[in-house]
């Protein structure tokens, strides 16, 4: 069987980053199952660790190494004495933006340098935007960027691009593994007296939630009193979010949770009816979008409100596209699009449900892009 090596530096017991481990353990399963053996490499606390997959089952984890923060070596450079010294068919890492140093460089180099076919993900494209504050650190980014086009064969990306950084790219959208999800057993009908929205991001401006709040702010009387807004997460904008719900009166109405995972997530979702992705896209000059968290609330068997294309869900009935630009939500129109698919199909939770295991396979995903992963 060939090898494949799925690198990414994400730390399993990161809560703020749980939506990233869960997708990166969904993408293992799926290409262990179409004739890879997988070795998954990642963090957990101050350990290095490797994975094995195979046939859809993890059948093994060992430690690389112990304590990473005895190393003067960061996660990409050690990740690159792995690459070094073990022979892969395919090499498959998550992009991330060189901001302070070069080592991702140093690791595509080493990776180019071997038989194996080098693969990169783009999980966000374009990234400027959400560095914008870090003009050094984006200088740098923007300077060692271009030099990876020489080392990588292909990359992925979400975006239409032909190409990126001159790496030809081949597009792809998120997906999950259903089955980690549990469906939300709330159920909205003619006789529901509250909306309860769910809202669950690292909280940033991109996300654009104010909208959310200003448009709860001005909604009319009758529907404001029925809304309630929940948020679970943390990140830069939940200070900001906090203080604009208690300046537009509508404290009573939002309930900040911070992180929540497992049984208590499970437990909050089965209260709400709608979910809430991205609304403010445009502000980071992104006009698609392929969210894990639209992805999840489908799993989950929940009408959504977005903004910005996402090619899953575009022509699906039970989400909401709202315009990207910096308008308050009109909560009256949310209202009216929960309250129309309900009365049109009393199960629209189990359609929704349906329509998650039929297009949001890994499996199908990647079996699609296969050519993606030959020499």
């Amino acid at each position: 069987m060939k090898r494949l090596l799925l690198i990414n530096d994400v730390n399993e017991h990161t809560q703020a980053m749980r939506g990233v481990y869960v997708k990166l353990l969904g993408q293992a399963k799926a290409l262990s199952k179409l004739g890879f053996v997988v070795d998954v490499l990642h963090m957990s606390l101050a350990q290095m660790l490797i994975q094995q997959w195979c046939d859809g089952e993890q059948v093994s984890s060992s430690v690389v190494v112990d304590d990473i923060n005895c190393r003067d070596q960061s996660f990409f450079l050690l990740a690159r004495e792995v690459v070094a010294h073990c022979e892969y068919d395919v090499i498959f890492t998550r992009y991330v933006p060189m901001l302070k140093s070069d080592d991702f460089l140093r690791l595509m180099i080493c990776a180019g340098e071997t038989k194996a076919k080098n693969v990169i993900e783009f999980p966000t494209m374009p990234y400027d935007q959400e560095h914008m504050g870090n003009p050094n650190g984006l200088k740098n980014d923007l300077r060692l960027r271009k030099l990876l086009q020489s080392h990588v064969d292909g990359c992925l990306t979400s975006s239409m691009d032909n190409d990126v950084f001159g790496i030809p790219a081949f597009h792809f959208s998120n997906k999950i593994d259903v089955d980690n999800f549990v469906m939300s057993s709330a159920l909205y009908s003619a006789k529901t007296t509250e909306i309860h929205m769910i809202a669950v991001a690292m909280f940033s401006f991109w996300h654009g939630y104010d909208r959310l709040l200003e448009g709860l702010a001005f909604a009319s009387p009758e529907i404001k009193n029925r809304i309630r807004l929940h948020f679970v997460g943390i990140g830069p904008e939940k200070q900001r979010l906090e203080a604009l719900a208690m300046q537009w009166g509508i404290g009573s109405h939002v309930v900040f949770y911070g992180m929540l995972s497992g049984a208590p997530l499970d437990n909050l979702y089965a209260q709400c009816h709608v979910g809430v992705g991205a609304l403010g896209l445009h502000r980071k000059h992104l006009f698609s979008d392929s969210s894990l968290k639209h992805r999840e609330y489908c799993a989950r068997g929940l009408p959504f409100v977005r903004s910005g294309d996402d090619i899953d869900f575009d022509q699906a009935p039970f989400n909401l596209l709202v315009p990207g630009n910096d308008l308050p939500i009109n909560i009256d129109k949310v209202a009216s699009f929960l309250e129309s698919l309900s009365a049109e199909r009393v199960d629209y939770r189990e359609i929704i449900r349906a329509y998650a295991l039929k297009h949001l396979s890994w499996e199908d995903e990647f079996r699609r892009l296969a050519h993606v992963f030959k020499r």
